[in-house]
């Protein structure tokens, strides 16, 4: 009788260990894609805006303004790979 109940006990834990392990991945893939998003939203937009053949070039303001925006991005995804990394 204690042996079939420990084997229920195991599988119960070892179920609910994939079931945490599955919504920590899924957390996981979902912060990374966000900052993963912006920063490519941003060097498109940057891109597009990049005219060489033409000689038309974003204001350098503006261009600034991007490039922090996607360092901030970089340093965020930095940031939740160390984390994750910490964790495993």
């Amino acid at each position: 009788s204690l042996d079939v109940t420990d084997q229920v006990s195991s599988r119960k834990k070892i179920e609910e260990a994939v079931q945490a392990r599955e919504e920590f991945l899924s957390i996981v893939s979902h912060e990374l894609k966000t900052p993963i998003t912006s920063l490519k939203m941003h060097l498109q937009l940057t891109r597009r805006a990049i005219k060489p053949d033409q000689g038309i070039y974003p204001p350098p303001d503006k261009l600034a303004k991007a490039l922090n925006i996607s360092s901030i991005q970089v340093d965020r995804l930095t940031t939740l790979i160390e984390d994750m990394l910490d964790l495993s």
